[in-house]
Parts: structure tokens; sequence; C-alpha cells
């Protein structure tokens, strides 16, 4: 329920920012306090970090020992924006705690149900997208809102799709895997945020989720029907019409906004070609130490006048942010985490699909958007991910 309790801590429907209000929507503090609160509750429950740690592969333990030292050397390479860039480089860790956290109390919890822990995430979705949806209705003049920059929970629109599209993949397993429960509760919390999601505007969300899907179907056996497949094929089929018929507030929202974007301007990837340049301009700047995480945005700002958070691709972003070395190693250990995901053979159908899926999906968005910047769908994606590392699990 994080991205419902973040969703209502920023909630501004007169379309007005202020300072304390952005830098709750920009740091998401809401969400990071929650992991904390979830470290705190595995802590309380005898969760031992130096165990944990002790308990990876010393090939691991030394890959993540180097980063932090290069992350380390990139903070304080420079004292510019260093309160900013302490915050940024101390989420990613306390995103590791997290999922160390979330993995402890999955096995310490008696006959575990790993398809209540998906129903709970996907309550979470619903309640978090109908937040959004009475926020457009209750918005005082749509007419001179700022939709695409004002929307709670998120700094855009973009980032709430990806936030949804995360989200939606926990329906989307309790649809797809074959059980002699009703399908018809799942069928509908699906449509709900798949067509909202669409509504959103957000190309990298319906690809990610795309790919992530079929990534999970392709590597997990015995798990879903041809009838479970129909009736998801059909539940995606009646969310992009539902997508299409609802009215959109601003011509960057809509599912039909990539065919409009590619008809109307040549730049059919929104700039992000000319980000990515200037990037790598940057990164050439300062190759071996990088500039250190949280940077980008002011740093960028200055030399280009570009206003994002982000450069819309993750591998960018860690050679930005870390260098060539502490780049490269934070990417070698996200490849170590998907293929531990894969190589994971004793965990139940429907917890593989779910992890894989999760792992294809944010990896893939995070390629042309920002997913694994933010920290609410990392956040959603190692919840979704956890449970496949725990067994027995009852299904």
């Amino acid at each position: 329920m994080a991205s419902a309790l973040h969703t209502i801590a920023t909630w501004d429907k007169d379309g007005r920012l202020l300072p304390q209000a952005f830098a709750i929507r920009h740091y998401s503090y809401v969400i990071v306090i929650a992991e904390i609160c979830i470290i705190w509750l595995a802590a309380r429950n005898h969760l031992s970090i130096k165990h944990a740690f002790n308990a990876l592969p010393v090939a691991v333990r030394v890959l993540l020992g180097i980063w932090f030292a290069l992350a380390c050397a990139a903070l304080f390479s420079s004292t510019s924006d260093l309160a900013n860039a302490t915050f940024v480089s101390a989420r990613y860790m306390i995103h590791g705690f997290f999922l160390f956290a979330l993995v402890h109390l999955v096995a310490a919890a008696k006959n575990f149900e790993i398809r209540l822990w998906l129903k709970l995430i996907a309550v979470g979705a619903v309640v978090y997208v109908l937040l959004l949806i009475v926020f457009c209705i209750l918005v005082p003049n749509p007419d001179n809102f700022p939709w695409v920059l004002r929307m709670p929970s998120a700094t855009n629109i973009r980032q709430i799709g990806n936030n949804v599209g995360i989200l939606m993949i926990a329906p989307a397993a309790l649809l797809l895997s074959k059980s002699k429960a009703p399908l018809l509760p799942y069928a509908l919390a699906l449509i709900l945020v798949l067509s909202f999601s669409a509504w959103t505007g957000s190309r990298a969300t319906l690809i990610g989720f795309a790919i992530g899907v079929t990534m999970g179907l392709l590597t997990t056996r015995n798990f879903t029907t041809i009838r479970n497949i129909w009736v998801g094929g059909l539940s995606a089929g009646l969310a992009a019409l539902l997508s299409s018929l609802a009215p959109v507030p601003h011509p960057s929202f809509g599912l039909f906004r990539l065919l409009k974007t590619s008809s109307d301007q040549l730049d059919t990837s929104s700039g992000r070609v000319d980000l990515w340049a200037q990037t790598w301009n940057q990164i050439l700047q300062s190759p071996w130490i990088g500039h250190g995480s949280g940077r980008f945005a002011r740093e960028m700002n200055n030399l280009y006048d570009v206003d994002l958070n982000h450069p819309h691709n993750f591998i960018l972003q860690y050679l930005y942010d870390w260098g060539v070395f502490g780049g490269a190693i934070g990417l070698i250990l996200l490849a170590i985490l998907g293929l531990k995901i894969l190589q994971t053979k004793d965990a139940s159908p429907i917890a593989r699909f779910t992890a894989v899926t999760a792992y294809g999906a944010i990896c893939s968005m995070a390629l042309i958007d920002s997913p694994l910047f933010h920290p609410l769908p990392i956040a959603v994606a190692l919840a979704l991910i956890a449970p496949v590392f725990v067994k027995p699990q009852v299904i």
C-alpha cells in the first residue's frame, strides 16, 4: 500500500507544487521510509544483514565491496549537490537491504502463500489506480492543470505509467497461473490497471510489460493453460478498448500516443537519442570515476538546459553515476540477480513466473525510461522477485 500512501502524500489537485511537496515527490520519501520500515521489521524478526551478506557467493561480495568503494569515490569526487547525491546513493543500498529483508520475512513466515502475497500487491495496484482516477475527477480546473507534471506519486505521467506497469504483474500472474480459483477478479483487476497504464501514454511500460510476460511464459513450465492465456488476452483487449475510449486531458496521454507521435514528428524517440548523446559526452568527461548518483539533473540542466533526473537508459545512468568500472560492476550485479532468478528451479511456477516477469519488465522499461532510478518501481519489483528465493512455498 506504499504506492497509495505516496499518492496521498503528493496530492496537489490545484497544480501548485510547494517546495515541501516537491521534495516528497522528487525523493520518494514515503517509499524509502516504507522500505526502511520493512528492514526494521525484519531486523526485529532476527534478520542479520551481516549473516545475509556472508551467505552471498564470494565473487558477489567482492563485487559489492568494489562497487561500494567506487560509488563513494564518485560521490565525493565533487562537493556539488553533495546532500542529494548522498541520499540517492543511500537509496541503492536501502534497496539491497530491502531485498534481504523481504527474503528473510518470507522465509520466516509459516506456510507462506505466494498467491496471498500477490493478491495483496494486486489490491495495492487497484487502490493506487483508483486514487489516481479520483484525483483526475477532482481536478478543479482541468483545462489549465499541468497534467504531465502534476499527477500525484511521480514527477511526470510516464513515471506513473512505469509504476502501474510493474504493479500490474501481480494480477497478470494470478490470472495466467493455472488454478481452481475464479479468474474474474484477477481479470477485472488487470483490465483496470492495464487500461490506466495504456492511458498514461507510456510506451516503455507497455513494451516492457509485454517483454516481461513473454520471458516469464517462455521460462516457466507447468504454469498456465490455454484457457488462462485466452482470458488474459481477452482482458488485454478489453483494457485496450477501455483505454482508447477514455477521454485524455493532454495530447501526450492515451493508448495511441505512439502512433500519433510517429505520424506527427520525425523524432519518435521523444528526444532520447539527443539525450543519450549528451549523456555519453558527459560520461567521457569523467569516465573512470563518474559524477556520483543524483547529480545528473543539475549538471545536465546547467550544460544542456535538460530538465530530467536521469538519461532514460539505465546503462548510461550507471556509467554516468559511477564511471566505467563502477557502472560495469553495477550492470554485472544486476545480471547476476537475473541469472540467479533463472537458475532457481525449486520455486513454485507462479513464483518463478512472477520473478522472471518482474525482472524482465523493469529492465526492458529501464532501457528507455526510469524505473531503475525511482524507488517505487524498484521496491515493487523486489517484492515480486523475493519469493522465488524461498522454499518451500504454499501455492
